[in-house]
């Protein structure tokens, strides 16, 4: 019998399965599945803060304590976070089966998506180069990883992580049906819920215009469906879920006009409301749901702009208000080097 190091509360529940010598081939497999679980109710509360560039630090938020810790990880400088990850939930950053998915740059090489297991602080093996351009909008539906759109392009890539060998598959325009004509789009807003895939907003390279079209992907029919559009046109929206409605929060209209406002859309009805304007405007930034409430971190102040803003703002459904969280809950940014490093990637894991 192989000899097996366990956490002290976690081994009671391992030793009262074992009855046997026999049974104790599956001690390992069971005390794995329970380290699992004790990592994930732990990380309930909690908000992972990536630093684009090549400065190997992640920064882990406690909604709860409201306090940030420092991981390091065996980040190699030759890779960087691509600056297409700036709106994560809806850009290009994807959670499969706990495994964190972003388009990295290596050795100027594109079209790479690297996996981050946060269990184990490490990057694993980078998938299949896939062929969309710059700013398409990455989300994850059970076991499969989903790239839409980006860069003069309609396409839609699907990964089953399930099935090895890895391979990416092309959903061809015609599959969109009477929907094909809205994804022609930059810079939207990409997220999952109820076994779905949720696209909003986003820039239109070939009619040259922001979008208010909300499109629903449905893997049952492998068709788009059109949904409620958002009140008002617009790009570099942030999505989230939080009690099973869709917040899409501030983002730019007409040109480089930022707007505070926010949207939540109601699936039984569907239909949005709106709800009160954020603190500031951001563009390019981050929502996550923790707890009942919308966590909203980083973007700019202006589409041009190139320094991230460090205020956390959260939003309280119960009471319908906006609260930005004290200095100590600032981004952790080294300011001397933000502006080189450009954009965030935040995701709740």
């Amino acid at each position: 019998m192989p000899e097996v190091l366990l956490s002290a509360d976690l081994l009671p529940g391992v030793i009262a399965h074992v009855k046997s010598l026999r049974s104790a081939a599956g001690v390992c497999q069971l005390w794995r599945d329970l380290a699992a679980a004790h990592v994930k109710a732990e990380r309930r509360h909690k908000i992972l803060l990536l630093r684009c560039g090549g400065s190997g630090v992640i920064h882990v938020f406690d909604v709860v304590q409201r306090a940030w810790s420092v991981q390091h990880t065996p980040w190699k400088s030759q890779t960087r976070v691509c600056a297409s990850t700036r709106v994560p939930e809806g850009g290009s950053a994807a959670l499969v089966a706990g495994i964190l998915h972003v388009e990295v740059m290596v050795k100027n090489a594109t079209g790479l998506i690297a996996r981050y297991d946060p269990l184990d602080n490490a990057w694993l093996p980078l998938l299949p180069v896939h062929s969309h351009q710059r700013e398409f909008a990455m989300a994850a539906v059970g076991s499969r990883l989903s790239l839409v759109g980006g860069t003069n392009s309609r396409a839609m890539s699907v990964l089953d992580l399930s099935k090895v060998p890895w391979q990416w598959s092309a959903v061809e325009g015609a599959s969109y049906g009477q929907a094909s004509m809205h994804l022609d789009r930059t810079c939207a807003s990409a997220s999952a819920f109820d076994g779905q895939l949720w696209l909003v907003g986003g820039f239109s390279t070939r009619l040259r215009c922001d979008l208010a079209s909300v499109l629903r992907w449905l893997p049952s029919t492998a068709a788009w469906a059109e949904v409620a559009p958002l009140p008002t046109a617009r790009r570099g929206v942030a999505t989230c879920w939080c009690h099973g409605k869709l917040y899409a929060l501030s983002g730019a209209y007409c040109g480089d006009t930022l707007a505070a406002t926010v949207r939540r859309y109601c699936p039984g009805t569907n239909s949005w409301e709106e709800l009160r304007d954020m603190p500031r405007g951001r563009f390019g930034f981050a929502a996550v749901s923790r707890l009942g409430k919308v966590y909203v971190f980083g973007g700019t102040a202006t589409p041009c702009d190139r320094v991230p803003l460090t205020k956390v703002d959260v939003y309280d459904p119960a009471l319908e208000a906006w609260s930005t969280l004290s200095a100590e809950c600032d981004l952790p940014l080294d300011r001397g080097h933000c502006a080189r490093e450009e954009v965030l990637l935040v995701h709740a894991w």
